[in-house]
């Protein structure tokens, strides 16, 4: 920053900044001014365009109440000339067209204004019809030389320049209109263009004028803004690390789902090939084996079952997400179409279910039942020998920007050292046999909550039941 400049910003910066301050004030009242002109002028010119269109419409109106009624004229001719009732098509057809032609016209000829004409026009169509009309029907009625005679008299061609004369009158009359409107069309254009000119010069000099005023404040401002660059640097280098290592785990993500994919389908196959031939053997030597041989293939069945329970488990695991549509859904439908589905079990362990009102959110549908699905078909199932499942499903209030969702029981509960280890892949927390599954549910239900942007929690004690929670966002949108 140059020392002068430097001092006479320090001198008397009070007194700088009242000085920059009435003059932005004085500038910008001017252009203020200069505007509303320019946007008077605007609207002016708007105006003045569409009273010229008006115009140019009755103006087209008047050409078409012309043509409807020479076609009434050459459909007449022929008719008298043939007798062949076709050439009346054309004046068939005027006796719509010319008074709807009458009617579009009126509505451009405005009050007080050429309405002596108007009125004397439509006089003369009128009586330019009742000729016509008399001639067509002497025709029909076979006086073709009553019909000539008629029109050789020449009155209609008199009322048809009549016609003429009166729509040439109110077109020339509609047109010096026009011309003068076209002319204050231009003019205000041409001043409009002129307040554009004035509004950015305006704007250019007190620009200059700011930056001459605040030109020392300015040096001072970019001399500190290059004491942030290198912090500046280092937060867009942390934030470039950031969005590589995103990158990473998302393509390791990808890599582990193809992975879970590949090797579901692969090892299907020898799992089915083993099936397949215990059961041949079972069929062909079942007499040999002897029942400790049944026995252990018995053994063998339980646990290819097992095996193919878990690799379809993968495989569901590794598609969970894919195919399924971010839509609208209210939780009530959804837990009511649960409930219906677990009808059975219901009445078979005679459970009592409390749903209260639960909200309406964007979710995946399919995914969001199969997590209840999973959390009500948990609490039906562990509970203590001889009691009846007792479910609550209910919406923790809160003021933040998530949806809480409680699904609380009273069935056998779980320790603290369970509760580690209840959401992983395969994690039976109870005896073997003791209670039926595979230890997936709770698994599936976490990854569809993390793909919701949310989460799921737990509280438990032995004996005194679990509550699950499940965190949403109130507005989830698509993923990009």
């Amino acid at each position: 920053m140059p020392l002068s400049g430097l001092q006479s910003f320090r001198i008397s910066p009070a007194k700088e900044r009242s000085r920059v301050f009435r003059s932005v004030i004085i500038a910008t009242l001017l252009l203020v001014v200069v505007l509303a002109a320019a946007l008077a002028t605007q609207a002016a010119t708007g105006r003045s365009r569409q009273a010229v269109i008006k115009a140019m419409n009755l103006e087209r109106s008047l050409h078409s109440l012309l043509s409807s009624v020479q076609d009434a004229e050459t459909g007449q001719r022929g008719y008298l000339l043939t007798g062949d009732e076709q050439y009346l098509e054309p004046y068939i057809s005027s006796l719509e067209a010319t008074p709807e032609a009458l009617a579009q016209l009126s509505k451009f000829i405005e009050a007080g204004k050429d309405q002596n004409r108007f009125h004397l026009l439509t006089l003369l169509i009128r009586r330019r019809y009742e000729e016509l009309t008399a001639t067509i029907g002497m025709r029909r009625a076979g006086d073709s030389l009553g019909a000539v005679s008629i029109v050789a008299l020449d009155n209609g061609k008199a009322i048809m320049d009549s016609i003429r004369q009166e729509i040439e009158v109110l077109k020339q009359s509609e047109q010096a209109e026009v011309d003068a409107k076209i002319a204050v069309v231009q003019s205000l254009f041409n001043l409009d263009m002129v307040l554009r000119i004035i509004i950015f010069v305006g704007m250019f000099v007190i620009l200059y004028f700011l930056y001459s005023r605040l030109r020392p404040l300015i040096t001072h401002l970019e001399n500190t803004l290059g004491e942030k660059e290198s912090e500046i640097a280092i937060r867009r280098q942390a934030e470039k690390d950031k969005n590589n290592l995103i990158a990473d785990l998302k393509d390791k993500n990808e890599d582990l789902d193809h992975f879970a994919y590949i090797a579901s389908h692969d090892l299907q196959e020898p799992l089915r090939t083993v099936t397949n031939f215990i059961d041949i053997i079972e069929e062909d030597h079942g007499e040999v084996i002897g029942e400790d041989g049944k026995i252990y293939f018995g053994f063998i069945h339980e646990a290819t079952d097992r095996m193919r329970i878990m690799i379809e488990t993968l495989l569901r695991y590794s598609q969970l997400g894919r195919g399924s549509a971010l839509t609208k859904v209210d939780l009530n439908n959804i837990v009511a179409n649960v409930l219906q589905q677990l009808d059975a079990k219901i009445s078979e362990t005679k459970a009592k279910i409390i749903v209260h009102d639960l909200p309406v959110l964007n979710a995946y549908p399919i995914e969001i039942t199969q997590v209840f699905q999973n959390l009500i078909s948990n609490a039906l199932k562990f509970v203590k020998k001889g009691e009846s499942p007792h479910i609550e499903i209910f919406q923790v209030p809160n003021e933040t920007s998530l949806l809480k969702i409680g699904v609380k029981d009273k069935g056998i509960g779980m320790n603290e050292a369970a509760l580690g280890k209840i959401f992983q892949m395969f994690s039976r927390v109870n005896e073997a046999g003791s209670y039926s599954g595979h230890g997936i549910g709770l698994a599936f239900c976490r990854k569809i909550l993390e793909r919701h942007g949310g989460k799921i929690s737990v509280i438990s004690s032995p004996g005194q039941g679990t509550t699950f929670y499940l965190t949403l966002p109130k507005n989830l949108t698509p993923p990009k």
